[in-house]
């Protein structure tokens, strides 16, 4: 049932690339009514707006129905879930234990999670089929083989999106397409390109930084082996990082753009230099804003997500391009952290990934910031859930000391001190308005 849905879904988006727009956006409007319906009758949140507002999904447009933020979806994660058994309480006790990003919740469901650059710590569930139809399109970024190697670099070891859908893989014949092996941007730098040399992927997924690094070790003469296909995920590609991997690699680099609340989101196509990134509204409906995307997600019901709040500004590039009926934006999507560099216990500087602190997660931590107070130190800001007693207080700063502990150790840097202060409120740069997920101190 599984190969069915995601051969059903491969054939849909490649009829797609022959559909004029109009013909897309029309059947996008009618499968957003579908699910509509479908979130009236099984979602709480939903049938109180739609009886509240008087719409009616048979006739609804996304503009009928109120922004949704991200604010909203983890205080009303419960009753906007169309499933009994997604609750947040269930869900959070299952990502505190489990750290197999394939580890299935309740049986049936894919679970991520992230914090991203606010800092709040959210969720999302999708059903295994559901799941199938959307990672579907990683047969757009490299072509299905026999078992072709595919190497992910970045945080593994926890249900983070990136590390999911690299290694998530329901589908038999997605398994049998592609040997996928993920690679913790987190150990030692030296190790991990030693790993990626001896794997000798045919393709590589990374973080804009690791695929970075990888560049220099090669032109270092560390990382002698080349992929055929390299894609960045996770972070904004900058264009000095682009021209670097791909003067030094010999291969254009395909950029993904992702979340956690929708998955693959745009990718750019390399025979189109220029072009910027196609959107995939095959499940999604775009709204572009100066200040922000409203995304709404066709093809999750379990979370069903209307007109959602992401912080990245898409400007379009153009009305259409050659690939298809899709919009196109400027590549660059989202913003960069500052990456937080420290001396290890060898006397070595190495750096930690911002994405593995955007990924950090401790159940009843809500939100949290790093800061940055000196070359072998930071202060880690915690905001901790309402309505915790004090011994559950203790107990959660105690599980945000170890997992700091093993993110450290795992880098080589058991030399770091830290300090865990708790917050009650994390406010935005006050310069940019922005929340900023680690800022040095002298900031």
């Amino acid at each position: 049932m599984l190969d069915s849905a995601a051969g059903r879904a491969i054939k849909r988006k490649y009829r797609n690339l022959f559909r004029s727009r109009e013909e897309l956006l029309a059947e996008n409007l009618t499968r957003f009514r579908q699910k509509l319906a479908f979130a009236h009758e099984h979602s709480p949140y939903y049938r109180e707006i739609c009886e509240r507002d008087g719409i009616d999904p048979a006739r609804a447009r996304p503009e009928d129905l109120p922004i949704l933020t991200k604010r909203d979806l983890i205080e009303n994660f419960d009753r906007i879930a169309t499933d009994p058994r997604v609750r947040r309480d269930a869900i959070t006790a299952f990502l505190q234990r489990s750290r197999d990003p394939a580890e299935l919740f309740a049986g049936e469901f894919l679970v991520v999670h992230t914090s991203g650059t606010s800092g709040e710590v959210c969720y999302v569930a999708y059903r295994r089929r559901d799941w199938v139809r959307a990672t579907s399109n990683f047969t757009r970024i490299a072509l299905p083989g026999i078992r072709r190697r595919v190497a992910f670099v970045g945080a593994t070891g926890g249900h983070y999106t990136a590390v999911s859908l690299a290694v998530a893989r329901p589908a038999l014949t997605a398994r049998f397409f592609y040997n996928t092996r993920a690679f913790n941007v987190n150990l030692p730098t030296a190790d991990v390109i030693r790993e990626i040399a001896a794997f000798r992927p045919r393709i590589l997924v990374g973080y804009a930084g690791a695929l970075r690094i990888l560049a220099e070790a090669r032109r270092r003469g560390q990382f002698r082996y080349r992929p055929r296909v390299i894609v960045s995920s996770g972070e904004a590609l900058l264009p000095g990082d682009r021209q670097l991997v791909e003067e030094t690699f010999g291969v254009r680099v395909r950029n993904l753009y992702a979340s956690s609340e929708h998955l693959y989101m745009g990718l750019d196509v390399p025979r189109r230099k220029g072009e910027g990134m196609y959107l995939l509204e095959d499940d999604l409906i775009f709204e572009l804003r100066d200040d922000c995307t409203l995304v709404t997600n066709l093809f999750n019901r379990t979370v069903p997500l209307f007109r959602y709040r992401m912080d990245d500004v898409l400007r379009p590039a153009a009305r259409q391009g050659a690939y298809g009926p899709y919009l196109i934006v400027e590549t660059l999507v989202g913003r960069n952290e500052h990456a937080p560099e420290f001396v290890n216990a060898r006397g070595e500087r190495d750096t930690i990934h911002p994405i593995v602190l955007a990924e950090f997660y401790v159940r009843h931590l809500t939100a949290f910031q790093v800061r940055l107070s000196g070359p072998d130190s930071f202060r880690f800001l915690a905001q901790l859930e309402e309505g915790l007693d004090e011994a559950a207080r203790a107990a959660v700063e105690r599980e945000i000391d170890a997992r700091l502990r093993e993110l450290l150790a795992e880098k080589g840097m058991e030399n770091v001190r830290f300090a865990i202060e708790r917050v009650g409120e994390l406010p935005p740069d006050p310069e940019t308005g922005k929340f900023r997920l680690i800022v040095p101190e002298r900031s």
